[in-house]
């Protein structure tokens, strides 16, 4: 999706640093009046790094949703590939949040969703959609609660 040059990578940062179990031991007293564990996996955290940078702190909002689509796109081909099932994708406004190289990346991954025989429902607030998706789409319009297909968007 993203133009070649930006890396995304996931880092691994541990709530516990060092041995574990021995941490266990030594707070279990105190874990236990708590009545809730203050330490182990579930307060680890996992970050999402941008060319070597938290996303959070540095992406701009076109590489932040970049980001997000991306793994709801991988999320779409590992959860196909486990089950055997194609993906339902619902995507909403995206198009408008996206400049021309991001679009055009994401594209291909519309048109390999479709053809694995996946559907995908987009929304967007504008008529702007991709010239390259205008003759494989069905549009349709929502207006004062009412719903009308559309001539195919040229």
């Amino acid at each position: 999706i993203a133009p070649k040059g930006e890396s995304l990578a996931v880092a691994y940062a541990p709530n516990v640093k060092g041995d574990f179990a021995e941490h266990l031991r030594r707070q279990r007293e105190r874990e236990y009046r708590l009545g809730s564990t203050a330490a182990g996996p579930h307060r680890d955290e996992l970050t999402l790094e941008l060319n070597e940078r938290p996303a959070a702190d540095f992406a701009s909002e076109g590489q932040k949703r970049t980001v997000a689509i991306a793994l709801k796109m991988a999320q779409a081909e590992h959860f196909s590939a486990v089950h055997g099932v194609p993906p339902v994708l619902l995507i909403d406004d995206v198009m408008g949040e996206l400049d021309a190289t991001r679009r055009a990346g994401f594209i291909p991954l519309l048109d390999q969703c479709s053809q694995g025989r996946g559907q995908v429902f987009m929304t967007c607030t504008e008529e702007n959609w991709p010239r390259e998706l205008a003759q494989s789409v069905s549009h349709w319009q929502v207006e004062n609660g009412g719903v009308t297909r559309q001539a195919a968007v040229s």
